[in-house]
């Protein structure tokens, strides 16, 4: 075939429909391509959502029956903190604080349901006026010994022109709360019970110990020990806080009023 059939051919309507349809495929690749190319980066250069802090809940209901009122009035101790959790921490910490105010009201709730009077809750055993003694069969204050330790310390990333130093700590939350029951005249010790807290590890970071420490109150698995000795805490009460314990409790009591003429 000649030169000039050839391009004659190449001339036709069918040639040239043929030539468009290959360059408007090449355009439909290079763009399902280009498509592609900015889905990938997208999808690895957007940011994920951040999952929402853990809430810690501090919600007890127990499964013992409606009890019918014992006669027993119980005045209820807020709780006392010994040295084992940081000052700073029992005063600044969010979560800390809504521990401490929902086991008060839990014991209170607590005690309702067996079938007992509440009196307070008062700030500390001392805080109760001579009425409210004489008033009060019994006195109930938990006591928290509660450690929080810090070990193994690292640095975690040195510190640069731009950045700071990051150090990181084991960190192990256990001890014991006493549950204690007096007379609350004389203040004589009538009953006392021992609640073992697990030990609680994880790990936080910070520039230094007092900072990480300080960032407890945002820290989730900080909000599940305090969550696990709470429910241990209840669960425990509600064991021992028995109606028929606290009646025999509460007429020990009173004989102890009638011998000191209160």
């Amino acid at each position: 075939m000649s030169e000039s059939n050839l391009l004659e051919m190449a001339s036709t309507p069918c040639a040239r429909s043929a030539r468009v349809r290959i360059s408007w495929g090449r355009v439909h690749a290079a763009a399902f391509l280009a498509l592609a190319a900015v889905a990938l980066a997208a999808s690895v250069t957007a940011p994920q959502p951040k999952a929402p802090p853990y809430e810690a809940r501090f919600e007890y209901a127990t499964s013992a029956p409606a009890t019918e009122p014992t006669g027993v009035t119980l005045a209820i101790v807020a709780p006392q903190f010994g040295t084992g959790i940081d000052q700073r921490v029992r005063k600044e910490n969010a979560t800390f604080r809504r521990y401490s105010s929902a086991v008060t009201g839990s014991i209170t709730e607590l005690a309702t349901a067996k079938g007992m009077t509440t009196k307070g809750p008062f700030a500390d055993f001392n805080e109760m006026t001579y009425a409210d003694k004489k008033e009060a069969g019994l006195a109930l204050t938990p006591a928290f010994d509660i450690a929080l330790t810090l070990t193994n310390e690292k640095v975690i990333q040195p510190q640069t022109q731009y950045t700071s130093e990051l150090r990181q700590w084991d960190v192990s939350i256990d001890g014991t709360i006493t549950l204690k029951i007096q007379e609350p005249a004389s203040g004589e010790s009538l009953w006392q019970k021992r609640v073992e807290i697990e030990p609680y590890k994880f790990f936080i970071k910070g520039n230094t110990e007092q900072g990480a420490v300080g960032n407890l109150s945002d820290d989730d698995d900080f909000k599940k020990a305090l969550e696990a000795s709470y429910q241990a805490l209840m669960a425990s009460l509600d064991k021992y806080l028995s109606p028929e314990e606290m009646k025999a409790l509460n007429a020990q009591a009173a004989e102890i009023k009638a011998k000191k003429v209160y």
